[in-house]
């Protein structure tokens, strides 16, 4: 029987953590909208 993931009940990959593949998933779309801030390439 493997663990489930409070947040999506599905099975965890990262036994540590706690976190399924959707929480991963989740995670990765986060950390792309942190990084949306606009980066500055030189251009004025």
């Amino acid at each position: 029987m493997s663990i489930l993931c409070l947040k999506h009940q599905l099975p965890i990959m990262d036994g540590k953590q706690r976190k399924c593949a959707r929480c991963v998933e989740d995670m990765a779309k986060e950390a792309s909208k942190k990084l949306k801030i606009k980066p500055n390439f030189g251009i004025k």
